[in-house]
């Protein structure tokens, strides 16, 4: 279930577009999977050595799955909250963008530039937030034919920061996606600054906000 009362219809548009370029590549990879599946049924049915069923069809398999799971994180709108590493969604995000029919061959090298602070944040909302600024950071690497996006990740107790390069581009999506995920962007110069409270301030918050209801 998604929140679309928080959804402009710019913002919608905007979404539909990249996740129909990545829904697209990867069925392509989906049907990949399966043509492989179905050349090493043929195999083993002839009588192949073990070879084929210990070690290639296993990995396969396990690709397999990998695209399957893609497709489920792509799709997937639960509205609550948890308590994540942003790391995980983050790499997750770049595995996806890979799949981008245009894009793809921009690798993203993210640094971590302190120790993170978890945050808590709708799961799905973060990874559609990272995947648009990643489509936009990638865009603004290309206009430059450089090729490699960096991203740069770090935090204090209160706050982790996200910057990526900003293509001149205003994100209604993406502005969306980070109000739903309690953080804030801003532009600074030639990046895309995106700010989360830290799991640490949100409940530092939360017991301010019980302690003035008390009073």
């Amino acid at each position: 279930m998604s929140d679309r009362g928080t959804q402009s219809s710019t913002g919608v548009a905007e979404w539909t577009d990249l996740s129909e370029k990545l829904i697209r590549g990867l069925v392509h990879a989906l049907n990949n999977r399966i043509t492989a599946l179905s050349s090493f049924a043929q195999l083993i049915a002839l009588g192949d050595d073990q070879q084929t069923q210990q070690q290639v069809l296993p990995e396969e398999l396990a690709q397999l799955s990998a695209v399957s799971e893609h497709l489920r994180a792509l799709c997937s709108e639960h509205l609550s909250s948890e308590a994540l590493e942003i790391l995980p969604v983050l790499a997750e995000a770049v595995t996806l963008h890979r799949h981008h029919p245009t894009l793809r061959s921009i690798r993203c090298d993210v640094s971590m530039l302190s120790s993170l602070q978890p945050i808590r944040v709708p799961r799905w909302a973060l990874l559609r937030l990272m995947l648009i600024l990643i489509d936009s950071g990638k865009r603004a690497v290309d206009s430059t034919a450089r090729d490699a996006l960096a991203i740069g990740v770090q935090a204090t107790e209160q706050v982790l920061t996200v910057v990526l390069p900003f293509d001149g581009t205003r994100s209604d999506y993406a502005d969306e996606m980070a109000a739903l995920c309690g953080a804030s962007i801003a532009v600074v110069g030639e990046k895309r600054v995106v700010t989360f409270p830290t799991l640490l301030e949100v409940r530092r918050r939360e017991r301010a906000a019980r302690t003035a209801d008390d009073r």
